[in-house]
Order: C-alpha cells, then structure tokens, then sequence
C-alpha cells in the first residue's frame, strides 16, 4: 500500500510559512505579519485577563474548539517554539523514542503553578515557561545592537553641523548626574546583560528535544498541557486499526512519543498533530477521524493462546487512566500553593525591584519611594505592569525609535531608555502589538496626551546661559508646546503640558533637559 504523505506535507508547507512570518516579525522585517501574534495561545488568555477585549476572548475559544474537534494542531502548525523542536529533530535525523514514563504528574504540577500565579495577577510562570515568549527573547540579541548602532551614527549626523560638543561639554554632561535606570540596558551591554539569560532557555529546551522529541511540550509546557486535556477529549483523533503489523516506523516517525505500539494505542492528549505517522504507515493502519475499533489480526501458527495473550497484555492504558485521575488532585494543590505562596511574595517583590528608596540629610522618616523607571505608554504603574509582561520582547523589535530595552536578565519587564532618542508622538506601536495585554491598547490620540514621564530643566547647562548663544532646539521638536521661549531665548517649561517623550531631552546639546520617570502614567490637557 502507498504511503499517505498529504497530510503531513501540508501540515508542514502551512507551519513553514507561519514559522518563518512569526520570524520576520519578531526581527522588525515585517511587521503586518504581527497579527500572528495575536492567536497565540498564552498571550490571547492573558490579554484576556489583562485588558479584556471580545477579540482575545474570540482567539482563546476558537483556539480551544480547534483543539476540541481536531487535537493539538496549534503545536505543531502556530506554535514558534514547537515547529523549532520540529525543525532541530528533522535536521537531527533523529529517531523517534518514547518519552519517559509518568509525565502526567510534573505537566500537572506546572500547569497549576503557572494558573495559580496567573489567578493573583503574577505572570511569572508564563513568563518562565509560555513557549511564544521564549521564541521571541532570542532576536534581540540580535537585533537590538545593531538598531543601537544605527541610532547612534544617525544622531551623530543630525547634530554634526548645529553642535560640535568639546571635552569639556561632555565632562559637563558627566557632572549633570542624570538618573538613568539600572536595568535601561545601553549600548554596549546587551549579550553581557540579557543576552545570555534570553537564550539559555531556548538552549535546553531543544537539547531537550535532541534527546526527546517535544519533551519540553509534554512534560513542562503549561499550554501543552492544556490543550493536551482538551484534546483527550476531542472529537476527532488518531487510532490504530486492526491492519497494524507492528513494523514500529509509525514510532520512529513520531515527534511526540505518543504511540504505544504494543497496545495499539495512540495518546491523543500528547499528540502534537504532527501527521507523521500517517506518512509514515505503509499499511494505511493509522487513521485520523472517529476512533476505530481495534480489529486483532488472526492468529498465526507460532501465536500464543488467548489466554497466554490475556495475562501478558501490559495495563498500561489503565495505569494512564489511573495516573492521569490522580494528577488533578496533584495540580490543584500546585495552584493553591502557588496562589498562596505568589500572593504572600509579590507585593513585597514589586516593591523591592520597582522602586528606589531615597531620603534627604539623615531624617529616615523622609524616605519615601520613588519610580525609576520609564514605561512604554499604556502599561499603567510599574506594579501593574511588572505583575503582566512576559518579556516577549516584541515591542523591542517593533519600536520605530528603538527605545523601549529588555532587563538585565531577558525575563524581566522592559522599560524605556530616553538618553539618545524619544517615544514618537505620532507612534502607539507597542501598545497596538503587545499581545499580553500587559501594554493597553491605547488610540493615537489619547497617546498623545498621556504622560509617561516628566521633564526638567537644569539651566545652568543651558546652551544660552552657558554659552552665551542662542538654541531654541527644545521648543521647536516638542509636540505639546510644554517647552517654550521666553524674550531672552531661554526655555521655559510647562509641566502640565509636559507628556515625557523625552523630544527635548534628546535634542538638547548640552544635555539640560531630562526627563524622569512619574509614579502612575496619567493624561494632561494639551494646547
């Protein structure tokens, strides 16, 4: 019998395209192709709890009904992260094994870890184990340097002409003490700083799956393991028909290590829809639909009697029923603990990595908590936001300005670095993109009359004070006419129009003007 390799050949063309479309956008190459993005399956459920939207809401059920009728194609056709495993194993030649026993226990436990974080608004198991946002950390160690570089010479070229800064200016600079915030990773520090943190992950996870295939899917994924429940109970499935010889290619071929040959069983809550057993089956015995009934073949003369067949038959469908009975008690107790343990920690975490305490002379009672850092426009207050980014890094890739940075660590909440360039006024990119939810999606227009931070200026480094001449750069780019000039030529400020952009901080020569982070972001009344 010819082997059907169809299906297989066009679940492959489809996750080809997706794969290589979710690339282009994460690199910044092309991106219309970020509505792909937005059917991802932990980042439309948590959209849908951060800034609830029908569209999300609509992603995450249709995602589901798929899974219900069809099992777990998303794995293996939308998934980044899951067509990389695919990608590695076929380049690998490697055969396929059966994963290690008793997998139902630490999917449990994983699964209710990462949900009962989720339940008190802590977004840290996704963050550490959501596949989407594991596949995206990797490109901005890629990308993020050589949009820096660029940044770099384009504002050397702009400001060649008007302001040839000496030594000595840049020693004044220097002395002007501008608070910048520890984790704005600058220049040169992006492999030193995060780059090792964002790609570790993505390192062990497809040596995992060198070792065995989709190991990582099946044993630790949180929305594996979730659409893995839904799947058990699909409609439609893989089985094995009674045609079966027990060649055992349908085995080597499969990229889950689901099929359990001996018992003529297909687990259909692991299987990733990868349809290489199909292919794979030179006897047409796997079939994709209803489950079949198991037809035994006919005794053969050197077979076993039926009652020497009965008592060696394994139990191992019985041990699976058993064993995946008892793991929902296993990942309740991960949720409560995890919700209990999560809610007693986070606020005393956020306030530990969110804010900097200061005080003045050595009054300890005059310490009061100051935000350092700068956030893209929509995400809110820092605990919110910190509690809700996953660090995909999509809004990195994607800032026209190239402003908004990753933390230190690549799993950190990313913030905005104002030094060399500013948060277009006629830009709500991030926000529009941000598939979490963690960015609200906020219209041009109330984009523009939102303050995200808040300028100051020191006039004693001003250009026209210091240096006797005129400039009047600050007042010509800011959109708001926060910045004006009085009859001397000096700026003026006013910091009810103020909405951060950080304009006049990167024009200004001489570096008089900076822009610090505010407590809550908030809208002002422009002119």
């Amino acid at each position: 019998m010819k082997k059907n390799n169809t299906p297989k050949r066009i679940r492959v063309g489809i996750a080809a395209i997706v794969f290589i479309l979710i690339t282009l956008a994460f690199i910044g190459l092309l991106q219309p192709a970020t509505v792909l993005l937005k059917i991802q399956a932990a980042p439309s459920l948590m959209k849908t709890i951060a800034a609830f939207s029908v569209g999300t809401l609509v992603t995450f059920i249709v995602i589901l009904l798929i899974t219900l009728l069809f099992g777990r194609f998303y794995c293996s056709v939308i998934c980044p992260l899951g067509i990389s495993q695919d990608i590695v194993a076929f380049l690998s030649r490697r055969k396929g094994k059966p994963l290690p026993k008793h997998l139902a226990f630490p999917r449990a436990i994983c699964l209710g870890v990462v949900i009962g974080l989720l339940a008190i608004g802590w977004t840290l198991g996704f963050k550490m184990l959501d596949p989407y946002s594991n596949f995206g950390r990797p490109f901005a160690a890629w990308n993020q340097p050589k949009a820096a570089v660029v940044e770099k010479s384009d504002e050397a070229a702009a400001e060649k002409d008007d302001n040839d800064e000496s030594e000595e200016e840049e020693k004044s600079v220097a002395e002007a003490k501008i608070d910048v915030p520890e984790n704005n990773c600058s220049k040169g520090c992006l492999l030193s700083s995060y780059g090792i943190g964002a790609i570790l992950p993505v390192i062990v996870i497809i040596g995992a799956a060198l070792w065995r295939k989709r190991l990582f899917c099946n044993a630790i994924c949180p929305v594996g393991t979730m659409l893995g429940i839904v799947s058990r109970i699909g409609l439609f499935k893989l089985s094995i028909s009674g045609k079966c010889v027990k060649c055992g290619r349908c085995v080597k071929a499969c990229n889950a290590g689901c099929i359990d040959l001996e018992n003529h069983r297909i687990d259909n809550a692991r299987c990733v829809r990868c349809l290489n057993c199909l292919g794979a089956c030179a006897m047409g015995a796997i079939h994709f639909g209803r489950p079949v009934a198991v037809q035994q073949p006919a005794p053969q003369e050197d077979a076993k009697p039926m009652d020497e067949q009965h008592e060696s038959r394994p139990s191992t469908p019985y041990m699976a029923k058993r064993e995946l009975l008892l793991s929902i008690p296993v990942g309740l107790i991960g949720l409560g603990v995890s919700a209990a343990v999560g809610k007693h920690y986070l606020k005393q975490l956020l306030d530990a990595k969110t804010s900097a305490v200061s005080a003045e002379g050595d009054d300890e009672d005059a310490a009061e908590a100051k935000p350092q850092f700068i956030l893209p426009p929509g995400a809110g207050d820092v605990s919110r936001f910190a509690s809700r980014c996953t660090a995909c890094l999509l809004c990195v890739h994607n800032c026209p300005s190239k402003i908004i940075k990753p933390s230190p660590t690549g799993y950190g909440f990313v913030t905005l670095n104002l030094e060399d360039s500013h948060c277009g006024y006629d830009c709500n990119r991030c926000s529009q993109i941000c598939p979490t939810g963690a960015i609200i999606p906020v219209p041009l227009a109330e984009k523009q009359k939102l303050r995200i931070a808040q300028a100051a200026i020191n006039y004693k480094n001003c250009k026209v004070f210091r240096d006797d001449e005129p400039c009047g750069k600050c007042a010509e780019v800011c959109p708001t006419k926060a910045i004006t000039l009085r009859k001397t030529g000096a700026p003026k400020l006013t910091k009810d129009l103020c909405i951060g952009c950080g304009a006049c901080q990167a024009i200004c020569p001489n570096k008089t003007i900076t822009v610090s982070p505010i407590p809550k972001q908030e809208g002002v009344e422009t002119e």
